[in-house]
């Protein structure tokens, strides 16, 4: 399957690891937005073609492309191997979504007090999930999901801003 991405960020990274531990093959090509919106005018920053012939893969954000993916070797339950797994796993891409992710985003067009105000409000939330994994290995489950996958790479993202310094981790 082919891969057009706007930008190479955090958010790549998580649907390439993804889909390496998933053994899909995606073909990575960086294209302009405009180029994207040419193609499915609701795609934002991605745009996947299934190999297979299936419709276009498209979303507000990055999250459907990798949902899907995570969906397709359902014997590696990235997305969860029972009902409950599921709903722990959906909760915490919608926690890394909007306590890191969109926090993350606002980076860009913030002023130098908002971006200390925004990492304060990320460090709370790294701890929030610190605190959450101090009794286990995984954040939902007894194995790596597409939940892990994406709280590592935007965790990763805030790291690399300065958010954790070797003073708060």
């Amino acid at each position: 399957m082919k891969l057009l991405v706007v930008k190479n960020d955090y958010r790549l990274k998580k649907i390439l690891v993804l889909a390496r531990l998933a053994n899909v093959l995606v073909e990575t090509s960086f294209v302009s937005q405009d180029d994207i919106s040419g193609i499915h005018p609701s795609a934002k920053d991605f745009l996947l073609h299934p190999a297979n012939g299936d419709p276009i893969v498209a979303g507000v954000t990055h999250m459907a492309i990798l949902k899907y993916i995570a969906g397709l070797i359902p014997l590696k339950s990235f997305l969860g191997a029972d009902v409950d797994t599921s709903k722990d796993i959906e909760k915490w891409l919608e926690f890394g979504w909007k306590e890191l992710e969109v926090p993350l985003a606002s980076l860009d067009d913030s002023s130098p007090a908002d971006v200390q105000v925004v990492k304060t409000d990320l460090l709370k939330a790294l701890e929030v999930l610190d605190k959450h994994l101090a009794s286990r290995t995984y954040v939902a489950g007894e194995r790596m999901t597409a939940a892990d996958i994406s709280l590592v790479s935007a965790g990763s993202a805030a790291a690399s801003i300065g958010v954790v310094t070797p003073s708060t981790k």
